[in-house]
């Protein structure tokens, strides 16, 4: 059973990043030459503007990094349990 737990956290995690990665880089992430650690393009303010242009595309790019944020999140969360579990220890050494 835990294999296949940690088999879905790898998952999570590789479709996480694919998604979060996908999500920035077509909100404007590194654009110009930008900083990898320049987030200045986030600038949220046109969330509460629809009358704007190409709002609802910036949405599907928010809501798609958005998911794949919580996908790597839980998938972390999966992969450490997995690792730091109670009691894993002593199975293996009683094995």
């Amino acid at each position: 059973m835990s294999i296949v737990k940690a088999l879905i956290g790898v998952l999570l995690v590789g479709s996480g990043g694919a998604l979060l990665l996908s999500g920035l880089v077509r909100l404007g992430w590194q654009r110009h030459g930008a900083s990898p650690a320049d987030f200045a393009f986030l600038h949220l303010d046109w969330i509460a503007q629809p009358q704007l242009p190409y709002w609802s595309a910036h949405m599907v790019n928010l809501a798609l990094a958005g998911v794949g944020a919580i996908a790597l999140v839980a998938g972390a969360a999966i992969l450490l349990r997995q690792i730091l579990r109670p009691g894993r220890a002593q199975r293996h050494r009683a094995q």
